[in-house]
């Protein structure tokens, strides 16, 4: 047997024992970035301003073995083609060797994504990334803050215009879009390349396609009032 190193990571969830949480696990194989691998989990190339996009590293030790603990120490950033940081990014642990990186681009540019572990790049590190500004009319609305609306002249948006719900939701599996797409896997909402997705960005309150267009939901019985 060949270890490289072992590492004991506190902060990792080993299951229950008899009823008892068990917190750390020894780790044998630890990642390895040059047959670890970055991947966008939406259109990278046409983001907009204020959206909130994601991307999955994948784990893999010195053999291009799939890692299954969490625990790795994943940098992420976003830089301006001159080199500066144009915003930071959150790293959520699966504890399972992926890795989701959230960001929100706050200025219209190109941009690019670099992923490093012990500071060497990953596979599709750095990735490049278009931001567009939103169109006229629109407001920026981010995943997980459905009480915002876009103001279009006729009726007004109650959800986020994405390019699906997996990534508008940072991975949320109750999230829900009325274009009607679920994904396997027990999600309620859809996803890239997934059945009745519709291959475009769209309303998650009505499945409109036009970012600038009025909201295309049936009108509803119920009226919600404050008192």
């Amino acid at each position: 047997m060949r270890w490289e190193r072992l590492a004991l990571l506190r902060e990792h969830r080993a299951g229950k024992v008899r009823g008892h949480r068990i917190q750390g696990v020894i780790a044998d194989t630890p990642a390895d970035p040059s047959n670890s691998r970055l991947k966008p989990l939406c259109d990278v190339t046409n983001l907009t301003v204020g959206s909130k996009a994601s991307a999955l590293v994948v784990a893999r030790d010195i053999d291009g073995q799939p890692v299954t603990h969490g625990g790795e120490e994943i940098s992420a950033s976003i830089l301006a083609i001159d080199g500066t940081t144009l915003c930071g990014c959150s790293v959520r642990d699966r504890e399972d060797g992926s890795y989701e990186v959230i960001f929100c681009p706050p200025l219209p540019t190109a941009a690019t994504l670099h992923i490093t572990i012990q500071g060497v790049h990953v596979q599709g590190s750095p990735l490049e990334i278009g931001i567009t500004s939103m169109p006229m009319g629109v407001s920026g609305v981010t995943a997980g803050d459905g009480n915002r609306e876009a103001s279009l002249g006729g009726r007004r948006h109650t959800g986020v215009f994405h390019c699906c719900t997996f990534c508008s939701s940072g991975g949320d599996k109750t999230a829900t879009c009325a274009c009607g797409a679920t994904m396997p896997g027990g999600y309620l909402g859809c996803g890239h390349n997934h059945t009745g997705h519709p291959g475009q960005k769209h309303w998650s309150c009505c499945a409109q396609t036009n970012p600038s267009g009025p909201c295309t939901r049936p009108p509803s019985q119920y009226y919600q009032v404050t008192l």
